[in-house]
């Protein structure tokens, strides 16, 4: 296992049954075929954005971070993994507009933005 590869009990548990619930939200919304453009904020260790990667292999994963501890855990996972839909992760830091984030985001550029395990953890300017 690589040094920056950091792994998380939670993730564990409860990364299949996320997947199992989008699965079902996308193929209702976007039909079964859709290739979609997925945004993963606060993707942490990486443990969930690669399995969903894995799993949703129409879906091209965008994931992000704030902290280079967890960047470099990301990079790691979707390294080991192998998985091509994972892209490199971005810091993004969620209390700056969208115009101030890395990469080319607006309101049309994804189908989907996902955050798994932030909201009760997060400063107030984020709430």
């Amino acid at each position: 296992m690589s040094e920056a590869k950091l792994v998380i009990e939670a993730p564990e548990r409860n990364k299949e049954p996320i997947t199992l619930v989008l699965q079902d939200v996308l193929s209702e919304k976007f039909g079964a075929d859709s290739s979609l453009k997925a945004l993963e904020v606060a993707s942490g260790t990486g443990q969930h954005v690669v399995h969903l990667g894995q799993r949703l292999p129409k879906v091209s994963w965008q994931p992000s971070d704030m902290e280079e501890k967890y960047l470099a855990s990301i990079s790691a996972y979707v390294k080991e993994s192998g998985a091509k839909n994972v892209l490199d992760p971005l810091m993004i830091d969620v209390c700056k507009p969208v115009s101030e984030w890395p990469g080319k985001f607006s309101a049309a550029s994804l189908d989907l933005i996902l955050n798994i395990n932030m909201v009760h953890i997060s400063p107030w300017p984020v709430h």
